[in-house]
């Protein structure tokens, strides 16, 4: 059975995708072609979720918890709800855009595609991030805002993003979460 899914859209730069998704049910099986070049960053505000990418592995997320994966890791993979739902949101970025049109502040920091790939992806699997304050903090205002700030708000965040991930050090175990 495949669960009910609630998706909203928004474009929020050239090449950068923020959407919300809302699953009810037990499974979802994702068929999608891989973008190549289009990095994913998904964020779990609610329920729990245990994602089989096409590597064979299973990560699991809960509250607060970040997965980062380039298209081609989710294309035909499964994902399990063992609460029976999971509220999320998920950002695409399209590396080779964001390199040849980087918003401003990013340029101002020395962001651009390239180097996330090059930090988060040197052998092209998933990194998991167990949930924080730093995240909750980026993440925690996101589902909740007046439709005049959204789209202001929305951009401001997905910088902050970026620019918090590019600081970040990368832990030993690139797999946290991983079962």
């Amino acid at each position: 059975d495949e669960p009910a899914v609630a998706v909203e859209e928004v474009s929020v730069f050239p090449g950068i995708q923020l959407s919300f998704r809302d699953y009810k049910g037990e499974k979802c099986c994702l068929r999608h072609h891989a973008e190549e070049g289009v990095m994913h960053i998904h964020h779990s505000k609610d329920g729990r979720m245990g994602w089989k990418m096409n590597d064979g592995m299973t990560y699991y997320l809960g509250p607060g918890d970040l997965l980062l994966h380039m298209s081609d890791c989710c294309a035909g993979s499964e994902m399990n709800f063992p609460l029976g739902y999971h509220r999320g949101l998920s950002i695409a970025i399209d590396l080779d855009i964001l390199t040849r049109e980087t918003p401003e502040i990013l340029k101002e920091a020395g962001i651009d595609g390239s180097q996330l790939y090059r930090k988060f992806f040197p052998e092209g699997r998933p990194v998991a991030m167990a949930a924080s304050d730093k995240i909750e903090h980026i993440f925690s205002e996101l589902y909740d805002l007046p439709d005049q700030v959204r789209l202001p708000y929305f951009k401001l965040k997905v910088q902050e993003l970026i620019l918090f991930l590019s600081m970040m050090e990368m832990p030993k175990n690139r797999e946290m979460g991983l079962q």
